[in-house]
């Protein structure tokens, strides 16, 4: 029996996400055995705690050091010996020998740092496993296109991202533009928008606008602004485990009332929300702005974005399938500019259905079999 290790870290909740995804589909259809691991896990206690702390203080409270930071690194001639940081940071024996008893035939990596690793041991001869990167955002930082030598397939989400990697250097072969695989809940036929607008007491004339919280008192407050403002749509908060937050708009909306808002909490169906959205506000995150693409929903950006997300929202923006609002003025302009205007919101859906990846996640299995050497009839019984 072949065998898929699938590699993530902890740092955000993207890269888990995509691994959670891949996880579940391939142990569905196929016979592989599946294991996965979570990096951070396997870290020097001191420093791998430390990083992903940091890395969720700066981006939430200080994106500008972040900002810094993910520039400085993604450069080809950098200072900062980025290999000898990732390897001293999970040197932890544990990881090594898991990976070794394991003995995967192929490695799936959601995380530049995985990658990194699995880079590190196949060039020790430590193992000597296929590997795939899944690029998990819509621009491929240096972090993870400098292991080229040892990756079998980089895998991404869209073609302007294929031509700069060609661009800097990276062998065209070794592309695979498939986009970011998604679990196959992110479909529409699965889901029915007039249950779901009647189920949550929606008005059915009205469009509808989702908020999805992130952590932060920035977002808080556009949140809290949206409560107060009595706009013509339906307005769906969800907070996600910030119940403090929610707490707070419930009590707000005592004061400004109004049926077409909805406050929830954490949601297990973020699918068939996306299924009757007509604008989604949020971070632009990889996984989530993917979720969005599937469902060909539109998206405003607030807040102070960097890094990655900053990559991510420049590529939807320059696409036209985002707009991007850093303060909360902007972000009431930007949502009349598109739910005001039936015209210019089907242009941005149908901008959306052209750079929008279908079946990622069936190609990201074609891909693996074929790595693995299944032939069609093995992959028609798996």
């Amino acid at each position: 029996m072949k065998k898929v290790l699938i590699m993530y870290a902890t740092y955000g909740t993207g890269h888990k996400k995509i691994a959670s995804y891949i996880e579940d589909y391939f142990k569905t259809h196929s016979n592989y055995e599946i294991n996965s691991i979570d990096i951070l896990k396997y870290s020097t206690p001191f420093l791998g705690v430390l990083s992903q702390k940091t890395f969720e203080k700066i981006n939430f409270t200080v994106p500008y050091i972040w900002d810094v930071l993910y520039n400085t690194f993604n450069r080809k001639l950098s200072l900062f010996p980025k290999n000898t940081i990732v390897m001293n940071t999970f040197k932890f024996r544990g990881l090594k020998k898991k990976i070794k008893e394991f003995n995967p035939d192929i490695i799936i990596s959601t995380h530049y740092f995985c990658s990194t690793i699995i880079s590190q041991y196949k060039k020790k001869h430590v193992i000597n496993s296929k590997l795939i990167t899944i690029v998990t955002d819509y621009e491929a930082h240096e972090f993870w296109i400098e292991n080229e030598k040892y990756e079998d397939y980089l895998v991404i989400g869209n073609s302007i991202e294929k031509k700069e990697l060609v661009k800097k250097g990276f062998p065209k072969s070794k592309i695979k533009d498939i986009g970011i695989p998604l679990s196959s809940n992110f479909n529409k036929d699965n889901y029915n928008k007039d249950k779901t607008i009647k189920d949550y007491k929606l008005n059915k004339d009205l469009k509808t606008l989702i908020f999805f919280c992130s952590r932060g008192r920035i977002t808080n407050m556009y949140a809290k602004e949206l409560v107060k403002c009595n706009l013509g749509y339906n307005i769906i908060i969800v907070t996600g485990s910030n119940s403090k937050l929610r707490s707070e708009l419930k009590n707000l909306s005592k004061y400004y009332p109004n049926d077409n808002i909805k406050i929830l909490g954490y949601i297990n169906n973020v699918p068939e929300m996306l299924n009757i959205a007509d604008l989604i506000i949020t971070k632009p995150g990889g996984a989530t702005v993917t979720e969005c693409l599937y469902f060909n929903v539109p998206m405003l950006f607030i807040g102070k974005i960097s890094g990655q997300e900053k990559a991510n929202a420049r590529y939807l923006e320059k696409c036209r399938c985002a707009l991007f609002s850093d303060n909360t003025i902007g972000m009431f302009k930007n949502i009349d500019r598109l739910l005001g205007n039936d015209r210019r919101l089907e242009k941005y859906k149908n901008n959306i259905n052209k750079i929008k990846k279908n079946n990622s996640m069936e190609k990201l299995f074609e891909l693996v079999n074929d790595l693995l050497g299944v032939g069609s009839n093995e992959k028609n019984n798996n």
